[in-house]
């Protein structure tokens, strides 16, 4: 079964096409008219929020060209942009590559967001964010700590869906370092915020995600209690997609706990998912369903049972290899192997468990390496942070060093004049 368990991050405008292109068109003319600095910075911003979503390369052109200004700025004047404009800037930079998946570059700029911004919502969106890359880049310290910064200043200005996203990163976190008790209580705090801040969609994803720590956590009836919560939710509430998900989410946990209802949720979730064509949705249902069928064979012995876990995983397969889903091919290789062991095929089962030995010693080798660049960028960033941190030493020393020449100038100016005056 999948994992749907993500960090909330901020949701992007869709725009129709026309009205963006439309949009894009007088941003541009308006930018090629713009004199000031301060005008062009916030045209930029404004071209980079508009096109990341159909042209990410060309959003992250507009934000390091507003970037470039500011530090021209800073160079020729001192800055005569107002700081919560360069937070602004750096904040939309921090965006678009964290959604182009450069994620040490993000970090950066999300920092010098969060240290420029006046505005309590952009310290807290700067903070949430940096906490979203250290997330994904594997760096759990740093990410608690970020996410609990966002979640002092959403509790300052008592937002309460603001603070039940930033319980449920902080949940998120805990649930990927196999701290489940923590997972679980910060769930709970999320799914009650977002619920009495009527946010349907975001309290029904925190009834799954607390279904997915206790299905790791093997209580599998708490799960499920969870998972229904979900349901009646996403039901109510028309929303096909979400209902699809938690649905594959019950029809696994049922199976679990030998629930005749397994294979009924699994079911409607794979005809959901086949009509808006979501393939690894389809791809992991025919999965699921393939490895019920193998359990009831093993269970009751049907007639039918074989051929059924067969066709679902021949399914799977070939879905998997179109879209190049390697965990998915992991699980349906095993399964497979178990099947032809079933049928006495011990060739087909023996040349299946070589590609699932082949599949996890990739993934095992992959996990090491994505370890490694881990730790590789942890170095480099804290290796900038510190660089930094000594230039502005350096730069607050030759200030004082300054200030204090131009004190002993004064002192001795002082001296002569008195001298002067005794004469």
């Amino acid at each position: 079964m999948r994992k749907l368990l993500t960090a909330v991050l901020f949701s992007i405008s869709f725009i129709p096409a026309f009205s963006q292109s439309s949009s894009i068109d007088s941003l541009r003319n308006a930018l090629a008219h713009a004199t000031a600095d301060t005008v062009k910075v916030s045209i930029l911003n404004k071209l980079s929020e508009a096109t990341m979503n159909m042209d990410a390369e060309k959003a992250l052109s507009f934000s390091n060209e507003a970037v470039n200004i500011i530090a021209m700025s800073v160079i020729n004047t001192g800055s005569g942009i107002p700081e919560n404009l360069q937070a602004e800037t750096y904040y939309q930079q921090s965006r678009v590559l964290q959604f182009t998946g450069r994620f040490d570059n993000a970090v950066s700029s999300s920092k010098m967001a969060l240290k420029l911004a006046h505005d309590k919502q952009l310290q807290y969106k700067s903070a949430n964010i940096t906490g979203n890359c250290y997330f994904e880049m594997g760096s759990y310290p740093q990410a608690l700590e970020y996410y609990y910064k966002s979640l002092q200043l959403a509790e300052q200005f008592a937002d309460k869906n603001k603070t039940g996203i930033s319980m449920n990163n902080i949940g998120l976190v805990y649930f990927s370092q196999g701290n489940y008790q923590k997972a679980v209580e910060c769930y709970q705090k999320s799914r009650q915020l977002f619920a009495e801040a009527g946010n349907t969609a975001q309290s029904g994803g925190a009834w799954n995600n607390l279904g997915q720590v206790f299905s790791e956590w093997n209580k599998n009836d708490s799960a499920l209690k969870c998972f229904s919560e979900a349901e009646k939710i996403f039901r109510n509430s028309n929303d096909n997609m979400r209902l699809a998900n938690t649905l594959e989410m019950l029809g696994n946990a049922e199976m679990n706990s030998n629930s005749g209802k397994a294979f009924d949720h699994l079911s409607e979730a794979l005809k959901i998912m086949g009509e808006v064509n979501d393939k690894n949705g389809i791809c992991s249902v025919h999965t699921e369903l393939g490895k019920l069928f193998l359990y009831k064979y093993k269970t009751w012995k049907g007639a039918d049972d074989l051929k059924k876990a067969e066709d679902h995983l021949k399914q799977a397969e070939t879905i998997a290899n179109q879209i190049n889903t390697i965990y998915d091919l992991k699980e349906i290789y095993e399964s497979f192997s178990e099947l032809y062991v079933l049928k006495n095929d011990y060739k087909s089962a023996y040349n299946y468990l070589k590609r699932y030995q082949t599949v996890n010693d990739s993934l095992t080798n992959e996990t090491m390496t994505q370890k490694i660049v881990q730790m590789e960028t942890q170095y480099e960033i804290d290796k900038k942070q510190h660089e930094m941190e000594l230039l502005q030493m350096k730069t607050q020393l030759n200030e004082l060093q300054l200030e204090k020449t131009r004190l002993q100038k004064q002192v001795d100016a002082n001296k002569n004049n008195g001298f002067n005056t005794g004469h």
